[in-house]
């Protein structure tokens, strides 16, 4: 029997795929929230897929929602799950990467927060009563988590709403407080930024050259 990896590239699930077995399948997806402005880096995710070696699926989400609403991400991860399990038929667990302290914010959710929570649960056993979804390293800090993932590895792992390691937004700040000071060769530098604005000035001017040929040829 395989486990179902959610994996979004930070500390939290890179720690887990250091204890999972080689059969398991890693689970690439996105947060579908609005204020996660970066998204995903999914070259990053790749390349540390890759480095465990175990197998990736990815799903990419087509619309993205408010922050305030992010209890309902965990309707979103049911149906890629759901899909997985139903097609290979040896999933015993989905893995969901947390630690020791967002585990006591979960206990002290607001009614509302833990109804939404009890809900999304509910139709997943339903949908697959025998799978659990579980929380591996929920009481091990990310302190700790940050320390079993291989130097080798730390340079792909996100640690901000960015992707850009701005050192101001939530994340950032919680890396800081919990694993030290953001490591030199991952500080923003405002040249990838310039780069992609000339790759997007660019793409523009193709395209607009582009248009105006066919528009002469027609």
């Amino acid at each position: 029997m395989r486990r179902l990896i959610l994996f979004s590239g930070g500390v939290e699930s890179t720690a887990l795929l250091t204890i999972a077995n080689s059969n398991d399948i890693i689970l690439i997806c996105d947060i579908p929230r609005k204020d996660f402005g970066g998204g995903l880096d999914w070259e990053k995710c790749r390349r540390i897929a890759r480095h465990f070696g175990n197998e990736s699926i990815e799903f990419k989400f087509a619309t993205r929602i408010e922050g305030k609403q992010w209890m309902h991400q965990i309707n979103w991860f049911i149906f890629p799950c759901h899909m997985i399990a139903e097609s290979r038929g040896d999933i015993s667990e989905i893995w969901w990467g947390m630690h020791h302290d967002e585990s006591h914010k979960v206990n002290n959710y607001s009614p509302d927060r833990r109804r939404i929570l009890e809900k999304c649960m509910t139709a997943w056993r339903v949908l697959q009563p025998k799978i659990k979804f579980t929380i591996p390293l929920e009481f091990v800090s990310k302190t700790k988590q940050w320390q079993m993932i291989p130097n080798e590895v730390k340079r792909y792992v996100n640690w901000c709403h960015t992707n850009n390691n701005c050192g101001v937004c939530r994340k950032c700040l919680e890396f800081k407080k919990y694993c030290g000071e953001i490591p030199k060769h991952e500080v923003y530098s405002p040249k990838k930024e310039l780069r992609d604005v000339t790759y997007h000035d660019n793409r523009k001017k193709f395209l607009s050259n582009f248009l105006n040929v066919n528009k002469g040829n027609a």
